[in-house]
């Protein structure tokens, strides 16, 4: 990971630790991995290197809405997809619980021909991402992008 990526995630656990106060260590990593994730996934530069290095090698990905689940090539494979219908536009997400092992985050995804709210739970195993289950929750992202999202 390059040093400009590894300010980035310092920064952000400092950020971090002050949000969240009653969070354990293994959170606040899990945390960190969620933040990278979501910032990766519209990034061609470096985004495939960080995921690869924050995903575990069994990860399963369940996109509910399609009927699709991938494993963690598939996944990998299919990311040049997303960023060209993403148009290289970051993924907008907000973090909404914080588990054990587990971080529920709603998603937005600007696509270009259209929007996409998704609740997405985000599992993991030795801080690395083990599965993400997504649900669709809209075909529009102005409530979340309002701040008008329950938590």
């Amino acid at each position: 990971m390059g040093t400009r990526v590894k300010i980035v995630f310092s920064a952000l656990m400092f950020v971090l630790a002050g949000m969240v106060p009653t969070a354990n260590a293994v959170e606040l990593s899990n945390l960190r991995v969620t933040h990278a994730f979501y910032a990766a996934l519209g990034n061609t530069d470096i985004g495939d290197a960080i995921i690869s290095e924050i995903v575990s090698d069994d990860l399963v990905v369940e996109l509910r809405d399609l009927g699709i689940t991938q494993n963690r090539d598939e996944f990998l494979e299919s990311l040049p997809q997303v960023r060209e219908a993403l148009e290289e536009k970051p993924v907008t997400h907000r973090i909404m619980e914080v588990g054990e092992g587990v971080i529920v985050v709603t998603a937005c995804y600007e696509f270009n021909s259209n929007d996409f709210l998704a609740r997405e739970t985000v599992s993991f195993t030795d801080n690395l991402i083990s599965t993400v289950v997504q649900e669709e929750l809209s075909d529009d992202c102005a409530a979340m992008l309002s701040g008008e999202t329950e938590q």
